[in-house]
């Protein structure tokens, strides 16, 4: 007998009136160490909330609670996070849990049946996942930030390796950089040789971080879709002779300032469609695709090709150190002030090309957040003039500005881009997020 047979029977009631099938449950148990060791922390976690005075329901109390979930969407509350065991509990408690979080899945849209079906079962199937690895790819630049799309730009691999706790560690990595989160603490290599630590739960991945918890994905897409930022819809496909369960999110982000600039260079702040396809039998997450909706052109600009689970990883897999000699990003409140400060995300563009131009490293940290300028930022921007630098403007959900300028390079290139520069930190200072 299998674990997951095992666990299935004992766990589930499946086998409660077969004596056959209870016994060879119980046999595994006693020679399988992790399923005794889970089923003795589920019975812990159920004995420590059973209510001290039972209440009985009336007969037809399941028949009534299944017609009502089928016809009229559950008030929504706070959602409520269980440890990874309780879910495997049983598809009874499982529903329990989630049918209050089933509410609006659209703007006045109502939750069928079938979502409240799909949520439950993939959530137990996730649930009994130990690990999970995803093959991805992404319209990027090998170097950039997992938010930032280049539609113009090929394909870059991404993969991503999760693994239940405790501690819970995940890695996500393309060509130009990797994050890693140990359980304790989490690490950005921008490669060659940039880094930044931060806690366990520093934002490193912006939207990808969604898919690190795939147990919890589909909670995560329904909280979405209650915020009427998207909605959502199930259907069921079948496409070359196989079926899927398919879930459609239809993401359409706030729109914060007027400025259209940056709409459709970030994953949050561009109108896309989110497609995830579930195995039929098992509910589990298989696969995935990101659209991106500009006036007359559909992109598929994300996808994940291939998802494979209960995979045993190395350890070193979660554990990355810093390069040798590594340039560390350092946070506003650690960078050196050796002189007055920009007061305005102009002055700020103003003072960083200064600093490039007469290459002046040491000034242009009073901008760069960093411990240092990068070699290659040196060789290509050092001795540039500077052409203009326009009116800073504000564009989509982004918090930052955005400065226009037009530089010429050493080499005689002349650039034309926006400085993307902020001071929504702890102390108000003005600092390079990129555009270079």
């Amino acid at each position: 007998m299998t674990c997951r047979q095992a666990r299935k029977l004992l766990l589930d009631g499946t086998g409660k009136n077969d004596t056959g099938k209870n016994a060879c449950a119980t046999t595994h148990l006693a020679g399988c160490e992790d399923c005794a060791r889970e089923y003795a922390a589920i019975q812990a976690t159920l004995a420590s909330i059973q209510p001290s005075v039972r209440i009985e329901a009336s007969p037809d109390f399941k028949e009534r609670v299944m017609s009502k979930l089928t016809e009229q969407e559950a008030p929504v509350r706070r959602r409520l996070v269980f440890p990874r065991l309780v879910f495997v509990a049983g598809a009874a408690v499982l529903l329990m849990v989630l049918a209050p979080l089933i509410g609006n899945l659209g703007r006045g849209g109502h939750a069928p049946a079938s979502v409240v079906s799909l949520l439950a079962q993939s959530a137990q199937a996730m649930a009994g996942a130990r690990s999970v690895h995803m093959i991805a790819r992404m319209r990027t630049t090998p170097t950039e930030n997992f938010e930032i799309i280049h539609p113009d730009a090929g394909w870059v691999p991404i993969e991503i390796w999760s693994e239940a706790g405790p501690p819970a560690r995940w890695r996500v990595e393309k060509p130009g950089r990797v994050v890693v989160m140990d359980g304790t603490s989490s690490m950005l290599v921008v490669k060659p040789d940039t880094v930044s630590r931060g806690t366990p739960d520093f934002n490193y991945l912006e939207w990808m971080r969604i898919l690190l918890d795939p147990d919890q994905l589909m909670e995560k897409e329904l909280d979405l879709a209650r915020s009427g930022a998207s909605s959502a819809s199930v259907a069921e496909e079948d496409a070359a002779g196989t079926r899927h369960l398919v879930l459609t999110v239809a993401f359409h982000p706030r729109r914060w300032f007027s400025s259209d600039w940056f709409v459709d260079r970030g994953v949050s702040s561009s109108d896309h469609t989110r497609t995830y396809r579930f195995d039929p039998v098992t509910r589990r997450l298989e696969g995935m695709q990101m659209v991106m909706h500009s006036p007359g052109v559909d992109l598929p600009v994300f996808e994940i090709t291939e998802v494979r689970y209960d995979e045993v990883f190395d350890h070193a897999l979660f554990a990355l150190a810093a390069p040798e000699k590594a340039i560390s990003i350092v946070d506003p409140t650690q960078m050196p002030v050796t002189g007055p400060l920009p007061q305005s995300p102009k002055e700020a563009a103003v003072m960083l090309f200064d600093a490039f131009s007469r290459e002046d490293w040491q000034a242009a940290l009073v901008v760069f957040p960093m411990t240092g300028v990068d070699e290659r930022f040196k060789k290509i921007l050092g001795g540039l003039q500077v052409i203009s630098i326009g009116e800073p403007f504000r564009s989509s959900a982004y918090a930052g500005w955005h400065v226009p300028y037009e530089v010429r390079l050493k080499s005689g290139r002349v650039l034309k881009a926006n400085l993307a520069v902020r001071n929504d930190n702890s102390v108000g200072r003005w600092v390079w997020d990129g555009g270079l």
